[in-house]
């Protein structure tokens, strides 16, 4: 779903720059939520770091990064998949249309719910293998406590995450630590 976003952004991009959309899909970046601001200026939804295009050899390196960055702002045209483009200090920010974004949920959603959040293309080329989760360690030789449960937790979790994105898992509650304490 957010290729979608991304790939829409990159297809203008391409007409814009010349360049292979497939080249420009992974530097479009998503803003994490920790960074988002809540003010009445522009939040984005995703940026793009006009020096990676430089870096990928997409815009000349001679010119003045400010300047491309506004030239491309200004080329890049706001439609039904971007509602707001800014330009910064050598990012272009892209703030996403709510009611197409939340319509894209809602039909992942709908269609496959249980590949929700892990059919996307980004993530096809991480490899695949076999992992060995271990996880829990208590110590058997003391009292059993909530802090026991808080990694067996998190070590399942992280062991459902791997088997979802196509590792074979091993899960190993490894009990260690046997003897008297003193």
């Amino acid at each position: 779903m957010a290729c979608f976003f991304r790939r829409s952004i990159a297809a203008q991009l391409a007409r814009i720059c010349g360049a292979p959309e497939d080249v420009l899909v992974p530097l479009l970046s998503a803003v994490p939520v920790s960074k988002k601001q809540l003010s009445a200026q522009m939040t984005p939804d995703l940026r793009l770091v006009v020096n990676s295009l430089v870096k990928s050899g997409v815009l000349s390196p001679d010119a003045d990064l400010q300047a491309q960055t506004e030239r491309l702002t200004k080329e890049l045209k706001v439609g039904g998949v971007v509602e707001e483009v800014v330009s910064g200090r050598g990012v272009i920010n892209f703030r996403l249309n709510r009611r197409l974004l939340a319509e894209k949920v809602l039909e992942q959603l709908h269609t496959a719910p249980q590949g929700f959040g892990v059919q996307s293309e980004l993530l096809r080329p991480l490899p695949r293998g076999r992992t060995l989760v271990e996880f829990s360690s208590p110590n058997i030789a003391k009292k059993f406590h909530a802090g026991h449960l808080r990694s067996t937790i998190i070590g399942n979790f992280i062991a459902n995450l791997k088997e979802v994105l196509g590792n074979e898992v091993i899960r190993v509650n490894y009990l260690g630590d046997w003897g008297m304490q003193f």
